[in-house]
């Protein structure tokens, strides 16, 4: 429900995981690019220096699909808090509360 858009793949490698790991999870998103030498935009496989995509195509979407209110995204929220306000415990906390 929360974006991450200014996350990149590879960030996922200072958390363990292997570079093979994280170029297979960049693969199976789908990353509109371009354009290419004839203008025109085009969907293709991502790789580990794209950003995640958003998980809605815009914040009135994403506002529809959570009562009314867009989700904030998350990318900045470790920076936001800073070391001296709990994290990475608190970013830790915040999602595992859920499980």
């Amino acid at each position: 429900c929360h974006s991450m858009k200014l996350v990149a793949f590879r960030t996922l490698e200072d958390l363990g995981y292997s570079e093979a790991q994280v170029k297979a999870l960049a693969a199976e998103y789908t990353i509109n690019d371009g354009p290419n030498d004839a203008g025109e935009m085009f969907d293709r496989p991502g790789i580990p220096s794209d950003y995640f995509p958003a998980p809605y195509p815009n914040d009135q979407a994403a506002a529809a699909a959570n009562g009314g209110a867009a989700p904030p995204d998350m990318s900045l929220l470790a920076k936001a808090r800073g070391v001296e306000r709990g994290f990475p415990r608190f970013v830790f906390d915040i999602f595992t509360q859920y499980a």
